[in-house]
């Protein structure tokens, strides 16, 4: 899929700051606003 166009509410937000160590950490940053600024969906590796 190429775009999603979804309405949520929410206030929760990541700091740019912190987004390379979240993914040095395994957490992957696959959706992000269409400004490319806002990290909107993320997933968590898994060996599983």
């Amino acid at each position: 899929v190429e775009s999603v166009d979804e309405r949520h509410r929410h206030r929760y937000e990541v700091n740019p700051l912190y987004i390379d160590a979240f993914e040095q950490a395994g957490l992957k940053f696959v959706g992000r606003s269409d400004d490319n600024e806002r990290m909107e969906i993320l997933e968590l590796e898994s060996k599983f």
